[in-house]
């Protein structure tokens, strides 16, 4: 007979599936699988919330995919469809990406003269997902920031003393991704 050839490939298997994101709007993502096989080719797919069914995603044809999500984003499901050269094809895990706010202060802490003995309300007010406060205190004089205890909300009243007098307080503002800001100093006079 004549002589034929017998070819042996990887059989098609998904290694490493991709992972559910979270990002706030701005900010960038990879969304990645790793496979093994012969002559991979990749196509992602995406539903966007409210939508039944999966449409192509035109061009990202990757088995890593960068992108900067938008507003429009935010509940949008894909997954990857991954080919070998004799024609299998596995779907990936479905994963959903979240898109928050980003982390913006929208009121910083104010300036405040307070007598000895008296309270006094340090308020910062920020916008994004997830939010958590802490409080810092730098005394006068002083060149490093100080953790306030556990003033962990938004706003935090505390009794002064004459030792306050030139004090900077403030408060660093962190979201569900992770990101952090500072807020502004408010000095503290102490008559």
């Amino acid at each position: 007979s004549e002589t034929v050839t017998v070819t042996v490939t990887q059989p098609l298997t998904i290694t490493q599936q991709p992972q559910n994101k979270t990002v706030a709007l701005g900010g960038s993502i990879t969304l990645s699988l790793k496979a093994s096989g012969s002559g991979l080719t990749y196509q992602w797919y995406f539903k966007k919330k409210g939508q039944t069914s999966f449409s192509p995603w035109n061009g990202h044809t990757k088995a890593s995919e960068a992108v900067t999500p938008n507003a429009t984003w935010d509940g949008i499901q894909l997954y990857c469809t991954v080919k070998d050269s004799g024609g299998h094809s596995v779907n990936s895990e479905t994963v959903t990406v979240t898109v928050t706010q980003p982390l913006t202060i929208t009121q910083q802490p104010a300036d405040i003269t307070v007598a000895a003995g008296s309270s006094a309300t340090f308020t910062v007010k920020a916008s994004g997902s997830g939010l958590k406060y802490q409080w810092y205190y730098k005394k006068k004089g002083a060149t490093v920031w100080s953790k306030w205890g556990t003033r962990t909300t938004a706003s935090t009243t505390a009794t002064a003393n004459a030792t306050w007098d030139g004090m900077q307080v403030r408060c660093v503002v962190t979201d569900s991704s992770g990101n952090s800001v500072p807020s502004g100093a408010a000095t503290v006079s102490v008559r």
